[in-house]
């Protein structure tokens, strides 16, 4: 079955982590599973890079590309930052305009960050979370 699982938290805080796990457990149905993360769009090579001026595009991109794979039949775990509930909403939208399940979690661990973002802005973002 068809599904959308959204994992939210700050830099560090456990999201690709979790979407792996999440990842091998549905893998193990018939319905492809595909993980998408705003940060594959900031990579380029093996060199991560943050611009913020670029977010709107990415996230309008990121989103095109989720409503893409679930109209095709793939479950999508989408992991990234939303340090506000109203970045999600779309996401809870598009489940329901698609009539398929849709799950939300929040990561709230302090580990290092994959992307080099530093601790203390990191825990800038911790504080500024939405539950």
């Amino acid at each position: 079955m068809i599904q959308l699982t959204v994992i939210r938290g700050a830099p560090g805080s456990g999201k690709s982590t979790l979407a792996r796990a999440i990842e091998l457990d549905l893998s193990a149905g018939e319905t492809p599973v595909a993980i998408v993360e705003m940060d594959d769009w900031r990579i380029n090579g093996k060199v991560y890079t943050y611009d913020q001026t670029q977010n709107t595009r990415i996230a309008d991109e990121c989103f095109q590309k989720v409503r893409s794979l679930l109209e095709g039949g793939v479950s999508v775990i989408v992991a990234n930052t939303f340090i506000r509930r109203l970045h999600v909403s779309q996401y809870r939208r598009l489940a329901k305009s698609l009539r398929v399940p849709y799950q939300e979690y929040i990561c709230r661990g302090e580990f290092r960050s994959l992307h080099g973002v530093e601790p203390g802005h990191a825990s800038v973002m911790h504080r500024q979370m939405e539950l």
